[in-house]
């Protein structure tokens, strides 16, 4: 596994590794962990922004960057993580001007991301956003859905 993945890991759930490195390094000075593995501290960012700051984050390798949402702003934070020791903040995507009441997770790989939201009301179709890795939006399946339900509907209609 590369250095950045291990850091990338540590950064996206520092917490737990907080809380599980303390534990285990209160068992015992000689104790080694099962698979030979090991996770040091490296680096940390943090969002401002509370506990619903940064729940669920998803990396893009290439780019070295870590997308990050938050729930308190509706927003995902686009974090550049290329220097383990110096992480910082590159841009928040805000999601409200879209269409979206909150953002439920983000994936991404190879350039692209993908954001999944609730739509504007809590009975709205959720929608899925895709921009780069630099916040640009690429487009949105939203559009997508309204016409799936609308062949639907058609087709429901002209089997009755």
């Amino acid at each position: 596994m590369k250095t950045s993945t291990r850091v990338i890991a540590v950064l996206s759930t520092a917490l737990a590794l907080a809380a599980g490195s303390f534990a285990a390094s209160s068992a015992g000075a000689n104790t080694v962990p099962v698979n030979g593995s090991e996770l040091r501290f490296v680096g940390r960012w943090t969002s401002g922004a509370g506990l619903a700051g940064a729940e669920i984050s998803a990396v893009d390798k290439e780019s070295k960057r870590l997308f990050v949402t938050n729930g308190a702003k509706n927003t995902i934070d686009i974090v550049d993580i290329s220097n383990p020791k110096k992480v910082k903040l590159v841009k928040s995507v805000d999601f409200t001007a879209l269409g979206s009441s909150g953002i439920q997770s983000v994936a991404a790989k190879n350039g692209i991301v993908v954001v999944a939201s609730a739509g504007a009301s809590k009975t709205a179709p959720g929608i899925l956003f895709v921009m780069d890795v630099n916040g640009k939006m690429v487009g949105d399946f939203r559009r997508q859905h309204d016409r799936l339900r609308d062949a639907a509907r058609e087709q429901l209609d002209c089997n009755s």
